[in-house]
């Protein structure tokens, strides 16, 4: 009423009263969100200062342990003392236990050997490895990734069970993060999963495979030629791909099976196995298959440099020698190649069709011969 007066006092115009609402609406809604920024960024600073108080305490303590479990003088009241104090700083937040969490990840990433062992055997005395399986029942998916991460990284192997159940989770990035984990931590059968498993193989499952593959004991890597049969297209083409970058020979017998797979990629992908393995006891195989695919430009191509790799019989040079005529020249430009590069008699059989043929492939013959195009 007394602001009605006021305005009324002053001869303001309705227009002017509608105004002056709508500016003081602003006024206190712009002094209400610059004070809930200053707020927020307090609290963040805040945070974040408490967040470098608990990791340098952590940090501290966890040093402090490392120390005395490589040193056998230290008694081992000591080292339960340290544990006590991490558990009781721990109790006072779920924050505490994440900045610990996060922590031991960061330290097991950068060592290796004994003291690994050590960072391992903390966390589950801190009772995190609880703290991480937790995490898995809950609802969001990243909240669950993070467990598995944790789990994984800190190698509790006990966790296996738990983490396969996401193996056919809706969440792309939550798959892929239980794929790798299943690898990391079954010591034993680190892919036996891929028995049974449905889903999607996306690269970047492949990549991250291959990479830890790649750098765990030969012993442990299994022989991918026992998917070959899997009812999983992407099971099958990740597992020849598999032997081939791995060199598997032991694959080599079920190959030929492949040859007659109703996908084209898995024939496709099968004559680069037979070509990297340098597979010479299946060039008849790859020879009685040169009428299959005359009519799928791609996969002759791979077949001819299939046959360029292994063949050395005049039958399997004369298997090559069909494609020159092939209408596709991708085609001819590999069996040219094939057959320029394999010996001489098949050298000598690319010259004397060239010249049958007027010429026709010497422009081929020549940017082959090129030293430079080598």
């Amino acid at each position: 009423m007394m602001y009605e007066q006021w305005l009324h006092a002053y001869g303001i115009t309705d227009e002017e009263k509608v105004f002056t609402f709508i500016a003081m609406f602003f006024f206190i809604a712009a002094f209400l969100f610059i004070t809930f920024i200053l707020i927020s960024r307090f609290t963040k600073n805040n945070r974040q200062q408490h967040e470098v108080a608990l990791r340098n305490h952590f940090q501290r303590s966890l040093n402090a342990i490392i120390i005395m479990e490589t040193t056998s003088a230290v008694p081992d009241s000591s080292y339960r003392f340290k544990i006590e104090s991490l558990k009781n700083v721990m109790k006072q937040s779920s924050f505490a236990r994440q900045v610990m969490m996060n922590q031991l990840v960061a330290l097991k990433k950068t060592i290796s050997g004994s003291t690994s062992k050590i960072l391992e055997r903390i966390y589950i005395e801190l009772d995190l490895h609880s703290y991480s399986i937790r995490k898995l029942k809950r609802g969001s998916w990243k909240m669950k990734a993070q467990g598995i991460r944790e789990l994984t990284e800190l190698n509790y192997t006990d966790a296996i069970h738990s983490i396969r159940n996401f193996l056919t989770a809706k969440n792309k990035t939550l798959r892929e993060e239980t794929f790798l984990a299943l690898v990391r931590l079954d010591q034993d059968k680190p892919l036996s999963f891929l028995d049974h498993y449905t889903g999607e193989l996306t690269p970047w499952m492949r990549i991250n495979i291959h990479y830890h593959l790649s750098k765990s004991d030969s012993r442990r890597i299994p022989d991918f030629s026992q998917w070959f049969t899997s009812s999983n297209l992407d099971v099958v083409l990740f597992s020849l791909s598999m032997a081939r970058q791995l060199r598997q020979t032991s694959a080599v017998t079920k190959l030929p099976e492949l040859l007659s797979h109703s996908d084209v990629r898995v024939v496709s992908l099968t004559f680069e196995t037979i070509t990297e393995l340098e597979a010479y006891d299946l060039a008849d195989v790859v020879t009685a298959k040169t009428d299959t695919f005359w009519n799928n430009e791609k996969i002759s191509a791979r077949l001819v440099r299939c046959l360029g790799r292994i063949s050395y019989t005049h039958e399997h040079k004369q298997a090559i020698l069909t494609y020159l005529d092939h209408p596709d020249y991708h085609v001819r430009f590999y069996a040219t190649k094939a057959l320029y590069t394999l010996d001489d008699e098949a050298r000598n059989m690319l010259q004397d069709f060239n010249t049958e043929m007027n010429g026709i492939l010497s422009g081929i013959i020549n940017h082959i011969s090129e030293p430079l195009l080598q």
